[in-house]
């Protein structure tokens, strides 16, 4: 979270727009989870990360959204996870098993520590 945060005290415009587009891109991975049976989603995880590199920002930056926007899409500050810790659960363990980089990983782990996601895993 340490590039978005320097980013955006820097008064970086774009990392709005990119948070938008790593939504995007987490809508399209789950989708084709759901359509894909045959896939896990570890796999459609690892194969879409080039993807979050180019379009969020470059390779370190689009690494970290990757990571924040796919646990912190099911979180709300108010409420927590409530119904969809089910689905954080299985992103993040998703991403834990994926051929993604260990930066991504890393601040998968760091995401679900912040939000107490990671007490919840076994």
């Amino acid at each position: 979270m340490n590039l978005t945060i320097e980013k955006l005290l820097k008064g970086d415009k774009k990392v709005q727009d990119y948070y938008k587009k790593a939504m995007e891109n987490w809508e399209n991975i789950l989708l084709k989870s759901v359509e894909e049976e045959d896939r896990e989603l570890q796999d459609l995880i690892s194969d879409e990360q080039e993807t979050f590199e180019k379009e969020c920002g470059g390779r370190e930056l689009g690494q970290e959204i990757m990571a924040i926007v796919g646990i912190y899409q099911f979180y709300s500050n108010s409420t927590g996870f409530s119904e969809n810790v089910g689905q954080a659960m299985k992103v993040y363990k998703a991403i834990q098993n994926s051929d993604c980089s260990e930066e991504v990983k890393i601040m998968s782990e760091e995401a679900a520590k912040l939000t107490n996601l990671q007490s919840r895993v076994g």
